[in-house]
């Protein structure tokens, strides 16, 4: 393997066979790969004298598994910079056609590839399949990556694997083979001859394509949960009730303005300070459900995937009318010029071309609203800065997180509270719990000042920023 593999040279790939030679190179370190363990696992039980044998086929495996994974990163790497200089791929045109994600193009390839090595009709059962391009041996994400062959996945949904009418005869697990009709237009548009890719119908997300970038929740919190201060309530309000109005129609508003129509809102201050809470207020003002958007969910290590992840999360929140709400969004919304990597400038590009495109409403989150790129800046309707509430304000979050069914006695006194705890809502949230917790420990139904005290001082004492000079806004059951 003193030879290094084609994707890893500088450059870009010219034309599709360059591109389609550098993945074969990887198909050849595959192929070995699974016959090793192909015949590792013919036999559980292996004689003494071939132990040291069976020692070097694992110690080989371990080699092409390195030899893969670098390999594969810098092919896909090249393939993301050939595309950025211009330069077009059959097989991408058909990967993009069919909204194939990057497991997806890996083994469509590796079919492709490995028909012409092999000179014969490839086919393997699906657990092959998953453990082949699986180097890190991570039975959890076997486990996952089964569900590549549901119904409703791209590769059983197009038919672009289909299964062979023989089983094979130790397994009794599906066999697949590429569809020879995708490999005969495959070859084709490689001959530039001009024909089309059967049709695609674009559908809304399944739970699996939404399970990739996050969650859809209902909203558990409304307006009447948040104590805000009344400008900011009547700002919110403002821009909700002249969205996507008629009016705008009949203006012509659409004739001048093409792009940049939706509304986005930041939401910024320190953790606890309930941003989350109020994206999820307006949603419930809109009757709407929330796309929650997990961000370590969205990044990836090979090259142009956590692009793909960006559009995909407007896509989604698109096509099922939600409110897209992205939690703790620093990385993809703070100045460029302060970025020492090139992908984290491509990932605010993209998100900003997105945002421009996008119709729906959207929230940011973010701990550093003063570091916001200027045009991310631009495209934001409406910057709400959370602050620490004053003590009528705190008196009213001390209520609000308080059980109505939770008896009261005569002696609370929640001004004395909001003077004595300067906590943003989600201190006072934890407060009131562990005042809860004493009284389930007392057997009483009644709340007493004593435990709210308690509950307090616990949490001021278990608090690692004990001086409260900062000043945020607080909620009912900020997080």
């Amino acid at each position: 393997m003193s030879k290094r593999p084609l994707a890893e040279r500088s450059g870009v790939f010219a034309d599709d066979q360059e591109y389609l030679e550098a993945y074969a190179e990887i198909c050849r370190f595959l192929n070995e790969r699974y016959e090793l363990l192909e015949d590792v696992c013919s036999s559980m039980r292996v004689p003494l004298k071939e132990q040291e044998n069976r020692e070097q086929v694992h110690m080989r495996c371990r080699e092409l598994e390195q030899v893969i994974q670098d390999s594969e990163w810098y092919f896909w790497e090249k393939v993301e910079y050939s595309k950025r200089a211009g330069r077009h791929f059959v097989f991408e045109e058909f990967s993009d056609n069919y909204g194939l994600d990057h497991l997806e193009k890996r083994i469509v390839l590796f079919f492709l590839c490995s028909a012409v090595l092999r000179a014969k009709d490839f086919s393997l059962s699906r657990l092959w399949i998953i453990e082949i391009f699986n180097t890190r041996g991570s039975v959890m994400e076997k486990m996952q990556d089964l569900s590549l062959f549901n119904d409703d996945r791209s590769l059983v949904k197009y038919e672009i694997l289909v299964e062979k009418d023989i089983w094979h005869s130790n397994s009794p697990d599906a066999v697949y083979r590429l569809n020879p009709k995708t490999r005969d237009i495959f070859c084709r548009k490689l001959r530039g001859i001009d024909i089309q890719w059967p049709e695609s119908k674009k559908e809304k997300y399944k739970e699996s394509d939404v399970q990739q970038i996050g969650y859809i929740k209902d909203p558990d919190h409304s307006f009447d949960d948040v104590v805000l201060p009344s400008g900011t309530r009547e700002n919110l309000n403002f821009f909700l009730k002249t969205h996507n109005t008629d009016t705008f129609e009949k203006l012509g508003v659409d004739k001048v303005i093409k792009k940049a129509k939706g509304l986005s809102f930041l939401f910024y201050g320190p953790p606890g300070t309930g941003k989350s809470m109020l994206a999820e207020a307006v949603a419930s003002s809109l009757e709407k459900k929330v796309l929650v958007v997990e961000t370590p969910r969205i990044f990836s290590c090979w090259l142009g995937e956590t692009d793909k992840n960006i559009q995909k999360m407007f896509e989604c929140a698109r096509e099922n009318d939600l409110l897209l709400l992205l939690d703790e969004a620093d990385s993809l919304l703070y100045r460029r010029n302060l970025s020492t990597a090139d992908h984290t400038v491509r990932f605010t590009n993209v998100m900003l071309t997105e945002l421009e495109r996008f119709e729906g409403i959207a929230v940011f989150t973010s701990n550093m609203g003063e570091l916001l790129d200027e045009a991310m800046e631009r495209r934001i309707s409406l910057k709400v800065k959370f602050e620490v509430p004053n003590p009528l304000e705190r008196a009213s979050i001390w209520k609000l997180h308080v059980p109505p069914s939770v008896k009261l006695a005569e002696d609370i006194d929640f001004d004395l509270l909001s003077t004595k705890y300067e906590f943003t809502g989600g201190y006072i949230k934890n407060a009131v719990l562990n005042a809860i917790r004493r009284l389930v420990s007392r057997k009483s139904d009644i709340l007493t000042m004593e435990d709210l005290i308690f509950g307090g001082d616990t949490e001021k004492n278990g608090m690692f920023h004990k001086k409260q000079n900062r000043r945020f806004i607080g909620f009912k059951g900020s997080s």
